[in-house]
């Protein structure tokens, strides 16, 4: 029951990891310059 357990711990933990860093880079991008992102620098001009 441990070990199922510790593998059930360290799924989650990777999965929150990963959640967390797509998060962030989804909300620098988000957040990040116009012109960094192309479709806003179209729609602008």
């Amino acid at each position: 029951m441990e070990n199922s357990l510790t593998e059930r711990l360290l799924a989650v933990l990777l999965s929150l990891i990963t959640l967390g860093s797509v998060a962030t880079l989804t909300y620098i991008l988000i957040t990040a310059e116009p012109s960094v992102i192309p479709t806003q620098s179209y729609l602008q001009n």
